[in-house]
């Protein structure tokens, strides 16, 4: 049992405040150390993801303020790792990171398949170093530990120590020193893609940083594919320009970088991790090849978490009424629209119905002028046949109902309408009001 601990610092690894109750301890060796938290000198020291959680709370000073569930949300990478997993996986990884068995707590986070690439050493950013010797205390900061170059407190490059990150001494808490400084390596990172890993950087924080709650796969593929059709690589049917997202994506990022990312795709195969994410898939998908995709889709954390999106190729609605003779004529109360595909423009054509039957189509893109009327309902008909009943000439009787010569022939014939003009109709324009 601890009789002291050294109270958590803002960013700071469990693994870090550990190191330094270690050096204030007094211990002799780091077994001792290990036994004063978990009661045994076996207990690997995790950086990451540890487990043990409970027992480490058990052991702390009596009196004390904190809880499994802080040192997980707060001084570890558990929020990074399960944000894109619903709320019963996130439970279960909770669950076992309070409990016994930290290799499960890699498994279920995908740590131990190749979807997450870790970095070999511990990495520090010097600025950030700077700012902890004003205030004390050097300390390990969690989200340097993950997949980025990019220091997003100070957005400057992050160095790697000689401290390796994998097959680390498995029982021992490695405190940060100064002495690192003489030995440490900047990270080489792609400098034209500096901007994308700056994103990178921030929104990894911003992960750590908030309480999202879970949303399932079908949120996010839903969300995903609302942005495609946004971005015109999915039409209003769901059906996906494949080839080229995948070409845009690889265009964008670079295959060089997804590589270092960890999250290349061959453009070629019928299945890959960008398709998975729009797809029924069973599987989750690490948390860094979310970010790739929310990036490429000028989308943002609290877009993707928070908002519902929804493809509105003709805006939020309410739609306006087009019949002069409606009491809502250019008023905004059509609150339905009718989406299909328009092959031949490769757009999405949409229906507009209001209430007094006035039914019109429009292509996404184009004014109310090119719109298609497809029924001019009873409340138009009724006014054509008051109209028609003054016997006025064909120029007239189609100014009175707001249309052109052309388009009344054609609204006479396809109503079957009884006429006196004598003039055969002739083919009107494709779009008319």
């Amino acid at each position: 049992m601890m009789t002291f601990f050294p109270t958590p610092l803002n960013e700071e690894l469990l693994y870090s405040i550990l190191a330094r109750y270690h050096i204030f301890s007094g211990n002799n060796t780091l077994a001792d150390t290990m036994k004063d938290i978990y009661n045994n000198h076996m207990t690997v020291a995790s950086v990451m993801l540890p487990a043990r959680m409970n027992l480490l709370v058990e052991n702390l000073p009596k009196n004390n303020l904190y809880s499994a569930d802080y040192f997980i949300e707060e001084h570890t990478l558990y929020k990074y790792f399960v944000a894109f997993f619903d709320a019963e996986r996130r439970d279960n990884i909770r669950n076992l990171m309070k409990k016994n068995n930290g290799g499960l707590v890699h498994a279920y986070c995908g740590l131990r398949r190749s979807n997450y690439r870790i970095n070999d050493y511990l990495k520090i950013c010097p600025k950030c170093m700077i700012n902890d010797m004003e205030t004390g205390f050097l300390t390990w900061k969690r989200v340097h530990q993950l997949n980025i170059s990019l220091c997003p407190f100070h957005d400057c490059a992050l160095y790697n120590t000689k401290i390796p990150l994998k097959n680390i001494n498995r029982h021992a808490f490695v405190p940060l020193k100064k002495e690192l400084f003489k030995t440490m390596t900047i990270i080489d990172y792609n400098k034209e893609k500096e901007q994308i890993l700056q994103k990178i950087s921030l929104m990894s924080q911003e992960l750590l940083d908030m309480d999202i709650v879970a949303k399932d796969r079908e949120w996010f593929k839903t969300q995903y594919i609302e942005l495609l059709k946004i971005k015109g690589y999915c039409n209003v049917n769901g059906v996906i320009s494949r080839s080229r997202l995948l070409e845009d994506m690889e265009s964008f990022f670079s295959m060089e970088l997804l590589s270092t990312l960890n999250c290349e795709f061959n453009i070629q195969a019928k299945q890959n991790w960008v398709l998975d994410l729009v797809r029924k898939n069973k599987s989750d998908t690490s948390t860094i090849k979310h970010l790739i995709m929310i990036i490429f889709l000028e989308s943002n954390i609290n877009e993707i978490f928070n908002l519902k999106l929804t493809y509105q190729p003709f805006g939020s609605g309410p739609y306006p009424c087009l019949n002069h003779f409606c009491k809502d004529y250019m008023k905004s109360v059509i609150n339905m629209i009718d989406y299909s595909y328009y092959d031949e423009v490769k757009r999405t054509l949409g229906t507009f119905k209001c209430h007094c039957g006035y039914t019109y189509k429009l292509i996404e893109g184009k004014s109310l002028s090119s719109a298609l009327v497809v029924d001019y309902g009873e409340l138009w008909l009724d006014r054509l046949e008051n109209v028609l009943e003054k016997k006025l000439s064909l120029n007239k009787t189609a100014k009175s109902m707001y249309i052109h010569k052309n388009t009344l022939y054609n609204a006479l014939s396809r109503y079957s309408v009884k006429h006196h003009f004598i003039r055969k109709a002739s083919v009107g324009r494709k779009y008319n009001c």
